[in-house]
């Protein structure tokens, strides 16, 4: 799946290479659009929400998570990642470093505008 602007698609698999080095796996939905984000911390934490890590969304976007320590309510957020996992493809180094050389070029381009980002 895309954003609908491709030099953001760019600049997020920019950082792809570093993730995937640190060890972080990085699943792309295939099942069609998802926006929301879900971090889930020792089954005892979760947040949910629109709101992204970038200085856009912090300074400027009108976004807004949920935060819970319900047990109940990370139980289904837990199920619901899993499902999606399922619906999804993992970028796996060994075919990232293969890459189109094009594709290489323009994510190392966007990298002076990742702050505006």
């Amino acid at each position: 799946m895309s954003s609908d602007f491709r030099v953001v698609d760019y600049a997020m698999r920019s950082f792809f290479t570093l993730a995937l080095k640190s060890g972080i796996k990085i699943y792309r939905y295939r099942a069609g659009m998802m926006h929301a984000k879900v971090g889930i911390i020792d089954d005892r934490w979760a947040t949910v929400g629109s709101t992204n890590l970038d200085n856009a969304s912090f300074l400027f976007d009108h976004e807004a998570n949920i935060v819970t320590t319900s047990r109940e309510c990370i139980g289904e957020l837990k199920e619901q990642f899993f499902d999606d996992v399922a619906k999804s493809e993992e970028v796996r180094w060994e075919t990232w470093i293969k890459r189109f050389l094009g594709w290489k070029i323009l994510e190392l381009l966007t990298w002076p505008i990742h702050s505006f980002l």
